[in-house]
């Protein structure tokens, strides 16, 4: 009777400490007919210029793997911030990725004269989901459906994409300190700290099991 008391109340005890630090769920919007950046088709973004004008590198990038190059074409992490939707991060596991990871480090040595800036990040994050080289290849390979945002190694919120090669931007700006929009918020960026990205859960491609992102920026912030 003891053993099972002390069994209850280790999952008790276990289970409130997950709910208490249930991480809240921050989704996607993925533009509509009425947005500028709005495509009817992966060409139409691909040749186009709808976007990417403000767009720019989070931080210093890293991936915790990345799949070997085949041919001319490569799949490392310099491809999600190169404003090139014919280029992705695939990531290198065997499987489907779950579990791996993008970073960036955050670098203010350099002070923000206007858009573009290196490392401008401000919580907004513009993303275009899955190897969207082609429809075709967006299909075959697999797409990212949700990721553990941590600062520092400390999990802050899960973000869900969507399933779509469309243009959708990410908005987690409540998480980190603003002075003018959010005083409040639990996190402050530092010179140095370190922000990831990791796979949680993905949509299966048709054909491979590999895990693709094609563009990962932030959009910066207004002057």
């Amino acid at each position: 009777m003891k053993v099972l008391f002390c069994l209850l109340t280790s999952f008790f005890s276990i289970h409130a400490f997950a709910q208490e630090n249930k991480l809240e769920l921050i989704k996607s919007r993925v533009a509509n007919e009425n947005d500028f950046v709005y495509s009817n088709t992966i060409n139409e973004i691909i040749e186009g210029e709808k976007w990417g004008f403000h767009s720019g590198k989070i931080g210093i990038p890293y991936a915790s793997s990345s799949l070997a190059n085949q041919g001319s074409n490569n799949y490392t992490i310099n491809n999600i911030f190169d404003l090139d939707l014919r280029t992705a991060w695939i990531e290198g596991d065997s499987n489907d990725g779950i579990g791996h990871f993008i970073s960036f480090e955050f670098d203010f040595s350099e002070k923000y004269n206007g858009f573009g800036k290196p490392y401008n990040f401000y919580g907004i994050i513009e993303v275009f989901n899955g190897y969207c080289k082609s429809e075709k290849h967006w299909k075959e390979n697999s797409r990212v459906k949700q990721l553990q945002v941590s600062l520092n190694e400390k999990p802050i919120c899960l973000i869900e994409l969507e399933d779509t090669w469309q243009y959708q931007r990410v908005d987690i700006r409540k998480f980190f300190k603003d002075n003018y929009y959010f005083p409040d918020a639990p996190y402050v960026i530092s010179h140095g700290d370190v922000i990831a990205f990791r796979i949680m859960e993905i949509y299966e491609g048709d054909k491979y099991k590999d895990t693709a992102i094609s563009e990962f920026v932030y959009d910066s912030p207004p002057n």
